[in-house]
């Protein structure tokens, strides 16, 4: 069997001190730490010119070329093959491998509370004729939401974004009874702004570094509950300077 492939793509200049950059440095770090063994692909990606949002939204122009690059990666897989489509802007805390022992074909990490119901920046899955239906399904559609605002307002307004949008829209409307699914909890493998405050370095799998988050990783102000990650980001990224190239 091959070993398991961790998929992120990020956007940015690519100089040195970029927010992007550095953020997706940590996670190659982190993922290289807990993963061993795993095919680690972080790679920055440039938007094409011809992507364009019906609604003007830059970020779902990036975050379509991004599912786009996840879908060939999916597509060009073998059968049995096991991927991790994740964003960038995470840092991994703790082992994942033994996420491969559930018996499904795609596994997405729900919210335990708040007004949305999942978060689409970590999704496994292990290639089957049915997943990559699934996958390639979520790219159409959500190429179709990039360009139609009409059929992407309902499916934003309910899960937001775009991929999630999307993401949501074929649980609902194509979920195929082939497709085995596993829902796995945000509290331990995606930790968003509902489980920052709930983080237990004992538990927590995958930290995604997300909007207020992010911006006081980078001097913003931070509240209280956001104090223990960004000291352990910092701390991470500093390892990521003294270790070897490729770790």
């Amino acid at each position: 069997m091959r070993p398991p492939v961790l998929a992120a793509a990020y956007f940015g200049s690519g100089a040195a001190g970029d927010q992007y950059g550095r953020l997706a440095r940590v996670l190659e770090y982190t993922a290289g730490v807990h993963c061993p063994g795993w095919q680690i692909r972080v790679e920055r990606l440039t938007a094409p010119a011809s992507y364009t949002s019906a609604i003007g939204v830059a970020s779902h122009v990036t975050n379509s070329q991004k599912l786009e690059w996840w879908r060939s990666i999916v597509i060009d897989a073998e059968d049995g093959d096991r991927v991790l489509l994740i964003d960038a802007d995470m840092m991994i805390t703790r082992p994942l491998e033994d996420v491969w022992t559930r018996p499904f074909d795609l596994a997405y990490t729900i919210r335990t509370e708040g007004r949305l119901p999942l978060n689409g920046g970590v999704v496994f899955v292990r290639v089957s004729p049915a997943s990559r239906r699934f996958v390639d399904r979520w790219f159409a559609i959500n190429q179709l939401f990039l360009r139609d605002a009409n059929a992407h307002r309902h499916w934003r307004t309910k899960y937001a974004g775009i991929n999630q949008a999307a993401f949501g829209y074929m649980l609902e409307r194509e979920r195929d009874p082939a497709l085995a699914i596993e829902r796995l909890t945000c509290d331990e493998w995606n930790a968003e702004n509902t489980a920052w405050a709930k983080f237990d370095p004992t538990f927590t799998r995958i930290v995604h570094l997300k909007s207020g988050l992010r911006r006081a990783l980078f001097g913003m102000p931070a509240k209280p509950e956001y104090k223990r990650l960004i000291a352990l980001w910092h701390a991470l990224e500093k390892e990521t300077k003294a270790a070897p190239a490729g770790v």
